[in-house]
This record gives C-alpha cells, sequence and structure tokens, in this order.
C-alpha cells in the first residue's frame, strides 16, 4: 500500500485506475482490521477511481468484510471498555468513533451491518464504579 500511496506518475495511476478492482479487491479483502479497510478503500476511491457498480457481487462481499471488520471493532471495544472504563464518556466516545467509520464507508456505497447496540447493553456504571475502586486498591498497594 505505501506504493499505491506515495505513486504520482501520470501513467502508473492510469494503470493503476484500468485495473483498480483487481488490484484493491484481494487488498481489501485481506485487510486486518476496519482501520486499514477504510484506508485502503479510501485511497482506492480518491486517488484510483475505484468504484464496485451497485448491486454487484463484489460491493456486497465488500460491504460484508466492512461489516465483519466493524462488528470485530466493536467487540474489541467493548473487552476494553470493561477493563478500564471509568465513565460512560468512554463508551460514548468508542461508540462514535465506530458509528464515524461506518458513515466514512457508507459514502463509497457499502452497507454495513454493525451491531451497534452491544455498547448499550452493559450496565456501564457499575463496570465503572468496580474499575474505579480497582484502580484505588491498586493504588493502595
Amino acid at each position: 500500500m505505501n506504493f499505491l500511496q506515495k505513486v504520482n506518475a501520470p501513467n502508473v495511476v492510469d494503470l493503476v485506475r484500468r485495473k483498480a478492482s483487481d488490484i484493491f479487491s484481494p487488498i481489501l479483502f485481506e485487510a486486518s482490521d476496519i482501520d486499514e479497510f477504510a484506508s485502503t478503500i479510501g485511497l482506492a476511491v480518491s486517488k484510483f477511481s475505484f468504484s464496485p457498480d451497485a448491486g454487484s457481487d463484489l460491493l456486497d462481499n465488500l460491504s460484508e468484510v466492512a461489516s465483519s471488520l466493524l462488528n470485530e471493532r466493536i467487540e474489541a471495544d467493548i473487552e476494553d471498555l470493561k477493563e478500564y472504563t471509568n465513565a460512560q464518556d468512554f463508551v460514548n466516545e468508542k461508540e462514535e468513533q465506530a458509528e464515524s467509520i461506518k458513515r466514512d464507508l457508507e459514502t463509497y456505497g457499502l452497507t454495513l451491518n454493525a451491531n451497534f447496540g452491544e455498547y448499550n447493553a452493559y450496565d456501564w456504571w457499575e463496570i465503572g464504579t468496580q474499575n474505579y475502586f480497582a484502580d484505588q486498591m491498586a493504588k493502595d498497594d
């Protein structure tokens, strides 16, 4: 990806544009997290005019991959928040970040199904209180 970010030679950019689907599809399908997926598709669309056809299998498959990666992010956020959060603000911040990613990806024509309800499935006040007391106990040791 580093090469594709830096390349500016018109003949190379034109070649990549003509083969954008062949080049970017495998990269997107192999993205390890939602941030990598989002930055890759952003580059593909903005610099190389990558644009899967609406209703195409490619667009549906990319939507599925992005949904899966976003749900993984949400699950990781929840696990992290269970460990350290002391305030609802942290939960809201993580949820807003995930929703922002979803909105950004939807501008590329993707349809994402993300489980945002997970952010509200826990008693964050109770978790925050427990984490606060655990922190205080650790400081006293």
